[in-house]
This record gives C-alpha cells, structure tokens and sequence, in this order.
C-alpha cells in the first residue's frame, strides 16, 4: 500500500485549477503520439511506462515527464462562477513520495515508430505534464495523472450506461482522479494504432452519468480504496461473440469446422469488397433488389386496385451494402481494431463481460469452450504480460425465473457459459471469476450493476492488490462422493475467512455454503440443485448440511443410485447457496462432463424430450407424496378400499420410473 495519504476536501466558492495544453493537437502527421495517449490520461504506477507514436524515419525524439505547473483560468469543464454558491472537490495529499523528473530518449525506426520507456513512477494526483520533442516540433500531453489503468472488454453490460443507482451516485461523482478512455471499432486486419485520436474524459457530476456503468463503477470503488487515480481503457461493443475478441492467429489454431468456415466466408465478402470492381458490383446487386422489390410491390397496388382492396404498406428499401472491413462482430475484427492497437501499453489488468451471444442466439456454445480461452491468451500476448490479471464476469439471470430443471439441463444456454467460464478460470493462473448470475431478471440487460462493481473490484483488491482479508467470492464446489443414495459436495470457502497465521479453517459450519436466508439448520432450504443417475435424467434435489463430512448432502427420492449433480444450471438460475459471512453467491457448478447439444436443433430436440420428463417427474412426485402423507395413512386405517387406492398409486409410481417417457 502507499505511505501517504489523500484526503477529499470540500472547497465553497474556490475551484483549484489545472492546466490544458492545446500542445496535444498535432500539426504534423509525420510526428505525433499514438491515438491513446492524450490529455487527461493516467499512466499506470509502479511499473516502467512505454510512449510511443510516430516520427520522421531515423529521427530523434526527446520525452520529459515533469510536474505540471497550474495556470491561473480554471479548467474548461470547471462550473462558472455565477456568484452564487457552489461545492468542488481537490485531493490533498500527505506524505506523498516524491516524483522525479524523467528525460528520455527514442529513434525512430525505418516505418518511423518510436518508443520511450519511463522508469517506474509512484502514484499521484499532482498532474504531470509530457513533452515530446523532434525536428524542432513539440507535443505536450497535459493533465496526466499516475495510477492504475485498467482495460474493461465484453459486450453490451460492459457498456450501457444506466443502472439503478445512478441518479444518487452521478450528482455527487466529484472524482476528479477517474478518467475514462472509449474506443469502439473493428477491422479485418491487425492495426498498429487505433483509427482515430480518442479522449480520456474526467470524471464529473457532468461526464459521471455517460460513463460506461460497470467500468465506472468498478474503478470508483477502486478509487476510494486504493486513495490512487484509475483509468479505464473501455474497449467493448454490444451484440459481439468471443471470435471477434482474439486475434487471427488464434482462431486458426483452434481445429473446429465451423469456425473454418468463418474464417473462409470473411475472407470471401472482404476480398469483395477490396477492388473497385467488387464494390461496384455490390452495389449494382443492391439496385438491381431495389428494382425487384418496388417492380413487386407496383404489381401488389395494381392487383388491389383492381380488385378493390386497400393498398399494401410499402415494404422498407433493402439496406446498402456495408463494407464488412469494418463488420459489426467479424473474426478477429474488434481485436483488431482495439486491442491489438494497444499492443506496449502498460496497464495493471483486464476486466471481461461477455458471453450473452454464445449463450443464446448465435449457436456458438460448443466453440466457446476453446474460443474464450484464446482471448485471454490473446489479450495477455498484446500486453506483453503472461501473468496479466484477468477478470471473468459471469452471466447475470435472465429469461424465466422458474425454469423446469429437465428443460434447462438439456441444454442451459447462459449455464453453458457461466461454466466455460467458471472452468477456464480454475485453469488458468492469475485470473478471477465473478459470480452473478443472482442479479438478473427478465431483460438481458439488469439495471442492477452497482454490486457488480462491488465484487468485481472485491476481486482486484484481495488477488491482484495483496488486500486478502476482504472477501470476494461465496465457497467453491471442491469435490464429490457417493453414498449409497446420496451425493456429499465438499467445498473450498473464501480465504479471506482464514486469519494470517490461522493453519485450521475454523467450525466446521464455516467450510459449508448457508442460504441467503440466513444460517438455520431447522429452517433454511437450498434450491437450486438437480441431481442425476446414469440414465442422465435431471431431478430437483434435497439438500441439507451434514456437519459430520463437512458437506452438502444431496439426494432425490426418485433417484436411487445418483452419479451427477448440478446447482444453478438455469439460464436465470434460483440457486440460494452463498457464503455464511460475505453472502457473496457460491458460483454454479456441474459434477459431471456430460456434453452439451452441438447446435439449436438437437438442443429443441432435447428440450421437448426433457418436458416430457418433468411432466412424468411432476405426476411421479405427486403420487409418491399422496401415498406416503400422513394424512393418507391415517384414513387408510379407517378405510381398507382406500388402502388398496394408495397401494395401487404406489405400484404406478413406481411402474412410471421404470421406462423413460422420451422413449
């Protein structure tokens, strides 16, 4: 942690200024910084820093870094002073390390990039100012603060603005120290920079409300923690698959058909697309439908017309051509154009939400098991960091909030992913799952984010910044064993539980998930968990804690001899299993390794199979109950005819589990 400290100090009626360079603008194209370095930036601490851009070949570039000295006119997104009363914010440091002044120096190479490197630097809210000099011109980047810089990828819950807080956390965002950087592009071929010359925004009552939410959130708790300034490079698009997030050379290792066949299509439509001939042609296609649809529609009015019927709508004309260059979601296309142009900056970490499209309309589970992998792989490579902390945000619930288990263990969709996920980062160093599939509903996009945030920030600060005693996450399934009609599931808890120098984990009660209802053996009811035997047929479970393992003892009593069991296996699941202290949520998990439906129509196929399985479970369960009720067996007492009923219904119960209704 740092030595000194900072404090947020309210300032009636004063605003403490701080400079703007028009330096930034850069006048000659043959000499300038790379697109995402700018005014208002921060660099990321304690590590060594590389700038680079562009330059005459051969040429030298001079690079000071030094203390920014205030100008006198306050900064332009400063209030006015109208005289009337207003409230701004400044951070005071004490004991702040002190900052050297850094003078390097870098050449040009033969294509005339350049690089610098800075030696490691403390944190700090002073604002630094960068100078670079060469060929007699010189750039300044102003307002540039020390701190950590974080990357956030993934689809649209990575960028939508809104969540509910927001009209109670925007008003008062006087977080000066937060900067947000946004970049929102595709190529079909690697870049070396981003397109266009981006800007860090500063965080303010103004600018809070269109920040990116998680983002925002996630660097705000950050920053109130570490007391140390944060940016957010926010390189993400809504509606995007995994193929898109990882590089060229990473798709073609993965030996899959149908991602060949991506490839091979792609390559088809921008080869297109590259001559003149090609272009023209596309659009002549287009004119040529054009004409089809409105010749079509002429014949429509007519035979109305002449029949006497009201005239048909006229259809919407066909939408032109798009170049796929710059396609919505191609193969490598948004690596491409924002990751791989980032390639030598230094950040501390990368935050990654997306999976939605894999999991429901784009077909693309089966490939996700190794196309997820290789975009952290990839992402690692470009930031030249094979430890890079990597954190994996789980799907949040969507869709029916009382799904039939049969149904959604025959196929899962979002489970499907939430596992890929959960698995992926249980084998791969340095990387961090956040489980939130708790704080869904029925829209893809919950408003709820703020506790997303919360743990994803809960995460960075005990793995990647040594905090360990804060907790981040419910207990971990760890392993199985069957007993008999019973399946006991051990569990791995939150380390922050364990206090420094503790070698026992503590009461056993402590090494066991609760609910969210609260610790109560008498009481508390798990939900959430399925169990199966080797015929593969789902059914809900019991749960219950036996304190003797310790574990969670899971049974069904249609399933005499179980081998599998699942919790949270639902594309919105109802899962209540959490930690006894954090109440942080125990992530979904599966036991066993069956495989999952290749595409949509074999997953409809298993899906109608598996409702006439919960149809046939439902009947069993319901006869099981009525012969076995108290009730039953006190009038059968009194009843004989009603006894033989109840042994009848115990006979058919037990007929109807011996066949499969799918068969």
């Amino acid at each position: 942690m740092r030595s000194h400290t900072i404090a947020l100090v309210c300032l009636l009626g004063v605003v403490f200024s701080l400079s703007s360079s028009a330096g930034a603008q850069q006048t000659d194209p043959a000499f300038r910084f790379a697109n995402i370095f700018n005014d208002n930036m921060v660099l990321q601490c304690d590590k060594p820093v590389r700038l680079w851009g562009w330059a005459r070949p051969g040429s030298e570039v001079a690079l000071t870094i030094d203390t920014e000295k205030p100008a006198a006119a306050a900064p332009a997104d400063s209030p006015k002073n109208t005289g009337e009363y207003s409230v701004t914010m400044a951070y005071v440091e004490t004991n702040a390390p002190p900052f050297r002044t850094q003078r390097v120096s870098a050449k040009a190479n033969r294509s005339g990039k350049w690089v610098a490197t800075l030696a490691p630097m403390p944190a700090g809210f002073q604002p630094r100012i960068i100078r670079a000099q060469s060929g007699g011109k010189e750039l300044a980047l102003a307002n540039v603060l020390v701190g950590e810089v974080w990357v956030t990828s993934g689809q649209s819950n990575m960028t939508w603005g809104n969540y509910f807080a927001k009209p109670l956390i925007a008003p008062g965002a006087m977080y000066s120290g937060i900067r947000v950087f946004r970049v929102n592009d595709s190529w079909y071929k690697p870049l070396d920079d981003l397109k266009a010359r981006g800007q860090w925004t500063v965080c303010s009552p103004q600018t809070a409300g269109q920040f990116p939410a998680i983002p925002f959130l996630y660097a705000m708790y950050l920053h109130r923690y570490l007391k140390v300034p944060v940016g957010i490079v926010q390189n993400a698009r809504g509606g995007t698959n995994a193929i898109s997030w990882t590089s060229r050379a990473h798709i073609e290792a993965i030996d899959d058909p149908l991602l060949n066949q991506d490839l091979a299509d792609y390559d088809k439509e921008t080869a297109a697309w590259e001559t003149e001939a090609g272009r023209a042609k596309a659009m002549a296609d287009w004119r040529e439908l054009c004409g089809k649809r409105e010749a079509d529609y002429q014949r429509k009015v007519a035979d109305a017309k002449a029949k006497g019927k009201p005239v048909p709508t006229k259809p919407r004309k066909p939408r032109p051509p798009q170049d796929p260059r710059s396609g919505w979601s191609p193969p490598a296309g948004l690596y491409n154009a924002m990751v791989r142009p980032l390639q030598g900056l230094v950040v501390r970490g990368t935050l990654y939400y997306q999976g939605e499209g894999e999991g429901n309309w784009s077909e693309r589970w089966v490939q996700y098991e190794d196309v997820f992998p290789a975009v952290i792989d990839a992402f690692r490579k470009t930031f030249d960091d094979p430890n890079l902390p990597f954190g994996i945000i789980g799907l949040a619930g969507w869709g029916s909030s009382n799904p039939t288990p049969e149904v959604e263990c025959a196929w899962g969709r979002f489970a499907v992913i939430r596992d890929i996920h959960r698995r992926t980062h249980l084998k791969t160093p340095n990387t961090g799952y956040i489980s939130i599939y708790d704080l869904g509903n029925e829209f893809i996009h919950p408003n709820w984010k703020q506790p997303v945030g919360e743990r994803a920030a809960r995460w960075a600060l005990a793995k990647v910044y040594g905090q360990s005693h804060i907790p981040h996450r419910g207990h971990q399934y760890k392993s199985m064993e069957i007993r008999g009609d019973r399946i006991l599931l051990t569990f791995e808890q939150d380390p922050s539980f364990v206090k420094p120098g503790q070698t026992a984990k503590g009461p056993n009660w402590m090494e066991l998930p609760s609910t969210t209802t609260g610790f109560n053996d008498k009481t508390m009811k798990f939900n959430g968990f399925v169990i199966a035997g080797k015929d593969r047929r789902w059914y809900p479970a019991k749960v219950r804690q036996n304190m003797d393992k310790p574990a969670l003892e899971v049974w069904s009593d249609l399933v005499p001899r179980p081998v599998a069991v699942r919790y949270g296996w639902a594309c919105w699941p109802q899962g209540n299993a959490c930690s006894h202290q954090s109440r942080l949520p125990v992530p979904v998990f599966r036991t066993d390794d069956w495989p999952v439906p290749p595409n949509k129509a074999q997953a409809a196929k298993l899906e109608e199979i598996a409702r006439r399985q919960a149809e046939d479970r439902e009947l069993r369960t319901l006869l099981t109950q009525l012969a076995n009720s108290e009730l039953s067996k006190r009038y059968a007492e009194q009843n004989p005819q009603y006894q033989q009923a109840l042994d009848a219904l115990q006979k058919a119960a037990a007929e109807c589990g011996k066949k499969d209704p799918a068969e």
